[in-house]
């Protein structure tokens, strides 16, 4: 099969800014089970394997996210790709949104008509897809760690200088309840502090409080910031990044793991 190019601006600017940058990312596995990481070959061989992960399509453009790596792939219109597809449509409906497939795939090294040479992904069964379901998260793996925003939609990483990134960190409290964490962190102009409940895949933030300093220049990014608070409802951890849905699926927000 010929190399798959990701075409331009298939992708909403905030979804294909988050997809390059997801790219560049190297492969991390915070709160997997080592067993389940995918490894693929070194020497660039092609692999067979049963894959679990995110799938986007739109503009006759498809990547998936691969969940225990965080890796995306560009997907082959191959295989059972016809019948995948023609799923996909059907279960997302009418709007774009990531949905997750589990079935087996093979990841063939190719060059693509643009871009850099990589591993490609073309399904050689028609994967389960099911919508309103994601990778899944562990909060042992998000707990004591300052998570920093690396996408925020609508927001470009030209917008991020130091000191005015998005950050989140996550605290056991004795006297909550199972699930709820105690949660605070940067809006990226003010520091706010409130409570964050957690299951494998759902996320509630509850009422926050900030500082009411004015900051001209990131207004607008604490703005987004504290409405995809109300609006995350799904959260997945995907590889060494934090991911949060809304409801329909579509992708908020990409955290990492900071030291600062």
């Amino acid at each position: 099969m010929p190399g798959f190019a990701m075409p331009q601006n298939s992708f909403p600017r905030s979804v294909a800014s988050g997809l390059l940058l997801t790219l560049s990312l190297l492969a991390g596995c915070a709160g997997q089970d080592s067993a389940t990481v995918l490894n693929l070959p070194a020497d660039r061989s092609a692999m067979t394997t049963d894959s679990r992960g995110m799938l986007m399509y739109q503009a006759d453009a498809a990547v998936f996210r691969e969940c225990s790596t965080g890796q995306l792939f560009p997907v082959r219109m191959a295989g059972a790709w016809l019948e995948t597809e023609r799923r996909y449509l059907e279960a997302r409906g009418e709007s774009p949104a990531w949905v997750l497939a589990e079935g087996q795939a093979t990841y063939e090294w190719a060059a693509p008509m643009e871009g850099p040479e990589r591993y490609h992904l073309t399904f050689d069964d028609i994967p389960e897809l099911t919508l309103g379901q994601f990778c899944g998260q562990s909060a042992e793996a998000l707990l004591d760690q300052v998570w920093a925003v690396v996408h925020l939609d609508g927001f470009g990483l030209d917008r991020f200088a130091d000191g005015h990134r998005p950050t989140v960190k996550l605290t056991a409290d004795e006297d909550s309840a199972a699930g709820d964490y105690a949660v605070s962190g940067s809006t990226g102009c003010n520091q706010y502090g409130g409570q964050l409940t957690l299951s494998a895949e759902q996320m509630a933030f509850g009422s926050l409080v900030t500082t009411r300093m004015y900051c001209m220049n990131t207004a607008d990014i604490e703005a987004r910031f504290l409405d995809m608070t109300r609006e995350a409802v799904r959260g997945s951890l995907e590889g060494d990044t934090w991911h949060w849905y809304d409801a329909e699926g579509r992708w908020l927000a990409a955290l990492q793991a900071s030291d600062r």
